[in-house]
């Protein structure tokens, strides 16, 4: 019998076969996951999936961020920062620094004029700015 010729009678035959048997295929993928190899593979899928970059571009850029925030410099960086219209990689950032860019929208007039606004209403707390370390 084999496999039609047809593309859509061949995705239409793919699909009965994985609706038949949906529930051994998610449990076998599931089981994969928990393993060390589909740990590094489900990872990699992600970072390739959402940010077109492998992990191991993902950790040289870890690397060379020394594991910190590339903007606050004091908490680990796990987030990875892009730009939402082209797609772009741009460093890797802390949870509370990519939620406070994402909360304005990436619009850095925005971010100045709430700087301009802190200033403003009770100037700076004193903190000297944390040099940036690069390797």
């Amino acid at each position: 019998m084999g496999w039609p010729t047809d593309p859509a009678e061949r995705k239409r035959r793919k699909h009965a076969e994985y609706v038949k048997h949906r529930i051994e295929y998610l449990e076998r993928n599931a089981a994969y996951k928990k393993t060390p190899a589909g740990k590094v593979a489900d990872r990699n899928w992600r970072l390739k999936k959402r940010y077109y970059v492998n992990g191991a571009t993902w950790d040289s850029m870890f690397k060379k961020q020394n594991g910190v925030c590339a903007l606050c410099n004091e908490r680990p960086a796990k987030h990875t920062d892009h730009c939402h219209v082209s797609g772009s990689l741009r460093e890797l950032l802390c949870q509370k620094c990519n939620m406070g860019l994402g909360m304005f929208n990436d619009d850095p007039y925005l971010l100045m004029r709430a700087v301009k606004y802190l200033i403003k209403h009770n100037g700076t707390r004193n903190r000297q700015p944390q040099p940036k370390v690069v390797s």
